[in-house]
């Protein structure tokens, strides 16, 4: 249906956003983290080097239009 198609762009933006945001963001180390999004739910997997950088990522994440929730699935991994 044409709400179904439009929730799938909506999260198909939504995470093309996110993605974009943690790359431009100074304060998080982000080239391991994975983002997914489901009816406006951000799911963040992978490894970030500290707490900050994944307590960041879930600012960045937040920040972003649309976002209703963030689920932190994020392994800190000291490199």
């Amino acid at each position: 249906t044409a709400g179904k198609i439009s929730r799938h762009v909506d999260d198909a933006l939504i995470t093309t956003k996110v993605k974009v945001d943690l790359l431009a963001a100074k304060t998080v180390k982000s080239e391991h983290i994975h983002v997914k999004t489901h009816k406006g739910v951000v799911s963040l997997t992978g490894t970030v080097p500290s707490a900050e950088d994944r307590d960041n990522a879930k600012l960045v994440a937040q920040n972003v239009a649309g976002v209703t929730e963030v689920r932190d699935h994020l392994k800190i991994v000291a490199r």
